[in-house]
């Protein structure tokens, strides 16, 4: 449990320069990477245990949460970075099939309905569209699962949030507000595994 505790460790860092990075104006893609690298380590991190096993002691489940609050933050943060390029492949898409509809129509010219949609680029489109709305879905599930096992935890990260506030995962404006509050958190489940575990 020692080296998962050391390996969020590291991964709220990242989290913190992501942050930095997407103040400076000349990195916000340098951010998104960092973003997408520290997600790919909080994948590893919860796949070191079963967290969520019924024999999971209550400090594991705290660090599983926090750990999935984490997820979600970065995959929401994905998202915002793509949220514009979704809705462009939105509307490309829309019109694609609105122009399958035209076509049955014997009124519309074959050159009116081709000259919407480039035929040979809409799987990309599709692909692309599933592709960011699905950092969104996760990170609502990711979510949603993370506040279902903070209710088996020790009440350590509920004692947390009624004390600084529940973090959101929606807001942008405290949309990072849950990695400020996970330093913390984490000092206290280190304080609280039993020494065998380590």
């Amino acid at each position: 449990m020692d080296k998962a505790l050391r390996y969020l460790e590291a991964a709220l860092s990242f989290v913190e320069s992501g942050v930095a990075m997407e103040t400076e104006p000349q990195t916000p893609k340098s951010a998104y990477t960092m973003f997408s690298e520290t997600l790919d380590l909080i994948r590893f991190i919860l796949k070191l245990k079963n967290y969520t096993d019924p024999s999971a002691a209550v400090h594991e489940r705290d660090f599983c949460v926090l750990c999935m609050r984490c997820q979600a933050l970065l995959q929401m943060a994905m998202f915002r970075y793509r949220r514009d390029l979704a809705l462009k492949h939105s509307q490309t898409l829309t019109d694609h099939f609105k122009s399958l509809s035209w076509s049955a129509s014997p009124s519309v010219s074959k050159s009116a309905v081709s000259s919407l949609v480039d035929p040979q680029n809409i799987q990309q489109v599709a692909v692309a569209y599933v592709s960011i709305t699905e950092l969104f879905l996760s990170a609502l599930e990711a979510w949603e699962q993370a506040d279902d096992i903070a209710l088996r935890g020790s009440g350590l990260l509920r004692e947390l949030d009624s004390a600084v506030g529940a973090p959101s995962l929606t807001s942008s404006h405290q949309r990072f507000s849950a990695i400020h509050t996970t330093r913390p958190a984490l000092d206290q489940t280190r304080h609280t595994e039993p020494a065998s575990s380590r």
